[in-house]
């Protein structure tokens, strides 16, 4: 019963990121009307360190002593994520479309799954593979259909690639790393050391570019206010400690199937918060996804856990 509980602590936890993921989407779009990509990452890093600290500092959480082996294998996790997949993913989206880079980020389950071969030898069995295919079908078909032709940038398509492979390898090494470390601590470490090896690249671009103190009117818009929590607090800090407790419990494979879930739940905050319209296809399509993402988990190796 214990064990049951857990999975679907795992489950849910995994859940709830893929849904703040989804709705980022569109806080992100407002995010970056009034600042630069780099400037968003560095406000939404610098906003989850504070909150981290004082959830520390009141006794709220408590934070492991690790060893100097671990903190080395932490700093460099969060040079994959934090890091390079938001970074990659605030320019990238700056160049081509969101239906283009929800085909690209369709492919993280099918390259995670190639991936924790190699690096952790995981076993997936025939129904899981189908799954994740399926999956992929269903955000491929909703991409396709919403699709209004290829951007001209090239960089764009790199750009999300890059930030796609990111997560790939966060999934695959985070669930080597994590063995004796709780979640909350790595999510502690992964936050302090992005945002210490960020603000000092920022800061050094800022002087680079001839500016004595960083532009602030960012701050004067109430949008950005608003957002920036948002992205800093649910979005980074909150989906990174969800995103440790899933895959405590379940496969790298099985954890990087509910990234497929979270542009349809950025459709579902386009609908909520930016009027659109939800369309028969994009229904459609998540049923695939949903029953992908279902098969995936059900039906997995004993090595691995199964709903």
């Amino acid at each position: 019963m214990k064990t049951e509980r857990t999975k679907i602590t795992a489950v849910a936890s995994l859940l709830a990121s893929a849904i703040i993921i989804g709705f980022s989407y569109v806080v992100l779009k407002i995010g970056l009307k009034y600042a630069s990509p780099f400037t968003v990452l560095i406000d939404r890093l610098v906003i989850a360190v504070l909150v981290i600290f004082l959830l520390k500092k009141t006794g709220v959480i408590a934070i492991d002593k690790i060893s100097k082996e671990q903190k080395v294998k932490l700093f460099f996790l969060s040079a994959l994520y934090p890091i390079a997949f938001f970074l990659f993913q605030n320019f990238g989206i700056k160049h081509i479309t969101a239906s283009e880079a929800s085909i690209i980020y369709s492919l993280i389950p099918i390259l995670t799954t190639i991936a924790s071969a190699i690096v952790l030898k995981e076993k997936t069995t025939l129904l899981q593979k189908f799954g994740i295919l399926l999956s992929f079908g269903g955000m491929a078909y909703i991409s396709f259909r919403s699709f209004n032709g290829f951007s001209d940038s090239a960089t764009g398509y790199v750009l999300i690639f890059c930030s796609l492979l990111s997560m790939v390898f966060y999934y695959v090494f985070l669930k080597k790393s994590i063995a004796q470390i709780s979640p909350v601590s790595i999510t502690y470490y992964l936050v302090l050391f992005a945002v210490l090896s960020s603000v000092v690249v920022y800061l050094g671009w800022e002087l680079i570019s001839f500016q004595t103190l960083p532009d602030l009117h960012r701050l004067e818009n109430s949008s950005y206010i608003l957002a920036i929590p948002y992205l800093g607090i649910l979005s980074t800090l909150g989906t990174s400690l969800l995103t440790s407790i899933g895959i405590k419990k379940l496969s790298a494979v099985q954890t990087s199937i509910f990234s497929n879930i979270s542009p349809f739940f950025g459709i579902l905050a386009g609908v909520l918060i930016m009027g659109d319209v939800l369309r028969t296809y994009q229904i459609i399509g998540a049923v695939f996804i949903f029953t992908g993402m279902f098969i995936s988990l059900k039906y997995s190796t004993k090595n691995t856990a199964t709903l």
